[in-house]
C-alpha cells in the first residue's frame, strides 16, 4: 500500500513504457512532457511507476516517484482493458482530466458512496498518520513517512490527535 496523498492527482498522463518501472532514467523522466504521470511498464508482470512533479509541496518536496505495489498495477491493467485509449489516469466524462478543484469534488464523492459518510482526502491523511503507533517509530521512519505524504514532519505532527486533542507544540 502507499500512504494517502494529497488531492494531486487531477493530471496524471498515462504512459505504457517499454522497459519495467525499475529501470527507468532519470533521463527518461525528464523528456516526459506532463508534470505527473504513471508509467505502466508493457511487461504486466512488472509493476507501475507513478512521478510527481507539480503538486502542493513540490517545491521543498521535490520529484515524488514511487513504484507501486504489484497487485495495484494488475487493478490498473485490469481497469485499463476496459478503456484501452485512456490518456489519463481519472477523467471526467468527457475523458479529459480534472481539474484540481472539481477532483477534490469528485473524491469526496466517491468516498462518500463507498463510506455512507462524507469524508476527505484529508480525513484520509489525518486517519492513516493516527492509525500508526508512533512509539515503535524510528525518526527515519517517520522521515520516510513523511516524504512519502509529500509533506514534513511538522506537518505530520500537526495532523495527529492524541485523546481528541492535536498535540501541543513548544511554541503553540
Amino acid at each position: 500500500m502507499i500512504p494517502p496523498l494529497r488531492c494531486d492527482l487531477n493530471r496524471v498522463a498515462l504512459l505504457q513504457c517499454p522497459a519495467s518501472a525499475a529501470t527507468i532514467s532519470q533521463d527518461d523522466v525528464d523528456t516526459v512532457k506532463e508534470n505527473n504521470f504513471l508509467c505502466l511498464p508493457a511487461y504486466r508482470k512488472k509493476p507501475a511507476i507513478l512521478v510527481l512533479r507539480e503538486f502542493k509541496t513540490a517545491n521543498s518536496a521535490g520529484i515524488w516517484r514511487r513504484t507501486l505495489p504489484m497487485t495495484l498495477t494488475q487493478e490498473l491493467w485490469t481497469s485499463l482493458q476496459a478503456e484501452p485509449h485512456r490518456k489519463w489516469l481519472f477523467t471526467t466524462k468527457s475523458g479529459m482530466p480534472y481539474t484540481a478543484k472539481n477532483f477534490s469534488k469528485w473524491c469526496c464523492s466517491v468516498l462518500q458512496n463507498l463510506f455512507g459518510k462524507p469524508l476527505t482526502l484529508t480525513l484520509l491523511r489525518h486517519s492513516y498518520l493516527n492509525s500508526m503507533d508512533w512509539n515503535k517509530l524510528t525518526i527515519a521512519a517517520r522521515e520516510n513517512l513523511a516524504s512519502d505524504m509529500c509533506h514534513s514532519t511538522e506537518t505530520q505532527d500537526t495532523y495527529r490527535w492524541i485523546s481528541g486533542n492535536r498535540i501541543s507544540r513548544p511554541g503553540k
